[in-house]
């Protein structure tokens, strides 16, 4: 079920833009042309940082640090309760931006702090597994409209 949410987005000046709601939250500063930082939460699962530069106009390189709680139902269990999977990821790569709609990119990095857990919601989990901490890579294609 979606979670019915409201935002407030403004454009401070040429430099910032924000977005100020429920349950997403975001700012973006672009302090140099071809540089910009974001940031950003959704309420209970997500925190994500980004930093990017777009050295030419179709290729940039960027930095980005992931923290996200995802949450699921298990057929066959108790209707109070799930499963989670916590991460948290930080990671480089570079991206491609040939057509205005389309985005590729291809990046690599470490994923650490992650586990399986069980609870009803996030505030009270029990840990089932662990996962070692360890290296990824990833390629992403990103469409907009």
């Amino acid at each position: 079920t979606p979670i019915p949410g409201f935002a407030y987005a403004n454009r401070l000046n040429d430099y910032c833009t924000y977005i100020l709601g429920l349950p997403y939250t975001s700012a973006v500063i672009q302090p140099l042309t071809g540089l910009q930082i974001e940031g950003g939460f959704t309420l209970v699962d997500t925190f994500e940082a980004n930093v990017g530069y777009q050295f030419t106009k179709h290729f940039a390189v960027f930095g980005q640090y992931t923290d996200l709680l995802s949450p699921f139902h298990l057929q066959h269990t108790s209707p109070d309760s799930r499963m989670f999977f916590q991460t948290h990821e930080a990671e480089v790569g570079f991206r491609w931006n040939q057509w205005r709609l389309v985005r590729l990119s291809l990046s690599g990095g470490w994923a650490f702090g992650q586990e399986f857990s069980t609870g009803w919601d996030s505030r009270d989990t029990t840990p089932v597994r662990h996962l070692s901490d360890g290296p990824f890579a990833r390629f992403r294609m990103e469409i907009g409209y």
